[in-house]
């Protein structure tokens, strides 16, 4: 199956296969017809579609090769390259729209089958059969910059995933319910993340309206301007930082202002900076609480009183927190049916950005969440799911060391390599500066796993053998790292550089190690140390210092030694010289004297 999008552009990234930019598309487009295909007439012996490639056209726009995959027991006569490529036509607006994409309506080819599109005025809105199925479903897309792009957030079927598109979910949901087409507006769902250009994540989001919504009144213009005018002019969602340029619904988009307005704003704020504040939006599940459909009323006893509870319980802990002098408090409660009869729990958390003490962020936030309750187990009388903790999107990576622990024993003659590089989406904490800390440790191990996982994938998976973090330091967090390699079973001569290669390969340009730790760019330095020797003997510091020591006493010793023997031998051999051995002289008396 061969199509083009007219409105996604062949980037050098998007056409290398290896590429972030271009897993994420593939992805994306591959929903996106299953989607398609798994509602249209032929699902019943569906299986999946993968994209194969991207190529460029004449004209600018993104060709598209991908391959759908129907059962070995799918009748001839009900799928066949005809049945495909209509099903692909009814469910595109006549190969108009893929969700957020817009097609060449001439470009569509299944296994070589091509009709020609219809002149321009036969697909209009008013005769198009398959538009009254679903008349009013907008595709909202949108670039959160405060929410950085992992493996798991981009995996729809992790815990991360679904915790970001609920809460995203709900702040659409309560966005449009308070605005002038509130009447008709039905719901809102996340479907996708993928990487955005600069940084953050792009959002993929339909927004449905009822049936007898006014086509006059529901419009992509006026969505648009809904959402623009609920989230302060597509700045701020929730807890989450738009970017106010990223906003389209079913392609409209509007530009921003003119930049020269800004710096006006900015000085307006400048007096009001020490009074504003953060709101994180933390995400637990209570396992000993049963969820009830009133919890979803709130005027309800039950709603209240619970919640009532749970906002004192989140007051109490961050008031006697590490952070309580930021923190604020804890308020919009809400909460949703979770796994076995659980119940999920929304809530949102303000501290104030004041100059004199350190920022509070989503980092430090969890961390207080976590060391006071018992590692996300218990909030007073509520048991909690430790692995349901979120805040703003982030959840710590569990630790494990069992990687190493399966790898070789550093041995004699292994070369050691100290690579260095900075982690810019974490904040360096006290605690990182203690090795027997909590964070430390979990920093440390992650930082292991991740580069076993990195050099296991390359050139030097023979050879390479273990990485121990041996510090962390402050800016942001500065990693050093000892990697140790077996030189006898390299393929290759194993150098500095071609460990930096394989690094930075691994790690996308130095940019994400494993979509979880984001690097700084220019960061990584790799040396060569002196090899791993059994007779090696390693002196402490302490050691060398009372050498030295010893040394220099030793030549104090060796000089006062010459000088009393120098002083010895001048005093034997004072006067043994002199010509005239008395002082008044001799006189001879053979001798006369005249």
């Amino acid at each position: 199956m061969v199509f083009i999008i007219t409105n996604l552009a062949p980037t050098a990234s998007l056409l290398s296969s290896s590429s972030a930019v271009h897993k994420s598309a593939s992805k994306i487009i591959a929903y996106q017809l299953n989607n398609l295909f798994s509602s249209s007439n032929i699902k019943r012996t569906f299986s999946t579609c993968r994209v194969q490639s991207f190529s460029p056209t004449n004209v600018g726009n993104t060709k598209v090769n991908a391959i759908c995959i129907f059962r070995n027991d799918s009748p001839t006569e009900e799928v066949n390259k005809v049945t495909v490529y209509h099903q692909f036509q009814l469910n595109t607006k006549g190969i108009s729209t893929l969700e957020t994409y817009l097609l060449d309506s001439n470009s569509l080819f299944v296994n070589g089958y091509h009709e020609p599109a219809p002149v321009p005025t036969i697909p209009s809105v008013m005769t198009t059969p398959n538009m009254q199925a679903k008349p009013f479903d907008f595709n909202v897309t949108f670039i959160i910059t405060n929410l950085a792009l992992t493996a798991n957030l981009q995996d729809s079927t992790s815990s991360l995933h679904k915790s970001a598109s609920k809460i995203i979910a709900y702040q659409l949901n309560k966005l449009f319910v308070t605005t002038n087409i509130k009447r008709t507006f039905s719901s809102c769902e996340v479907l996708a993340f993928s990487a955005a250009k600069l940084s953050g994540i792009s959002v993929y989001a339909v927004c449905s309206f009822r049936i007898d919504s006014n086509p006059q009144e529901v419009t992509k213009v006026t969505v648009y301007r809904a959402f623009r005018d609920k989230t302060k002019s597509i700045s701020t969602l929730g807890s989450y930082s738009l970017d106010s340029d990223s906003l389209y619904v079913n392609a409209y988009h509007e530009s921003i202002s003119s930049p020269t307005e800004r710096p006006i704003v900015i000085m307006t704020q400048i007096p009001n900076e020490g009074t504003r504040h953060i709101d994180l939006n933390v995400t637990f599940t209570i396992s000993n609480l049963t969820f009830t459909n009133d919890f979803q009323n709130f005027n309800s006893p039950s709603y209240k009183s619970t919640s009532s509870h749970i906002i004192n319980l989140l007051n109490k802990l961050y008031r006697r927190s590490k952070i309580k002098k930021t923190f604020l408090n804890c308020k919009s409660i809400s909460f949703r049916p979770g796994k076995q009869g659980s119940t999920d729990v929304e809530t949102l958390c303000s501290f104030q950005t004041n100059p004199t003490v350190e920022k509070v962020d989503k980092v430090t936030a969890y961390n207080e969440f976590r060391d006071n309750t018992e590692k996300v187990t218990a909030l007073g009388s509520y048991s909690l799911n430790s692995n349901s903790l979120f805040v703003n999107g982030y959840q710590e990576l569990e630790s494990t060391t069992t990687p190493a622990v399966s790898l070789p024993a550093v041995k004699e003659g292994d070369l050691t390599f100290e690579l260095n590089f900075t982690i810019i989406n974490r904040n360096f904490t006290e605690a990182l500066n203690d090795p027997a800390a909590t964070e430390y440790q979990s920093i440390s191990a992650n930082v292991s796993r991740m580069l076993t996982g990195l050099f296991k994938k390359s050139s030097l998976k023979n050879s390479y053998r273990i990485a121990k973090v041996t510090r962390l330091s402050r800016g942001s967090v500065k990693c050093t790292c000892t990697c140790y390699f077996n030189p006898n079973v390299a393929n290759e001569p194993v150098t500095a550089e071609k460990v930096r290669t394989e690094f930075d390969a691994g790690t996308n340009g130095t940019n994400w190690l494993e979509n979880f730790y984001q690097l700084h760019g220019d960061s990584l330095t790799v040396e060569a140390k002196e090899p791993i020797s059994a007779n090696k003997i390693e002196i402490p510091y302490w050691g060398i210092i009372l050498i030295v020591l010893g040394v220099f006493l030793l030549l104090m010793l060796l000089f006062f030694l010459g000088l009393l023997i120098a002083l010895c031998l001048k005093r034997k051999l004072h006067a043994s010289y002199d010509v005239m051995q008395h002082p008044s002289g001799f006189y001879f008396l053979h001798q006369k004297l005249n």
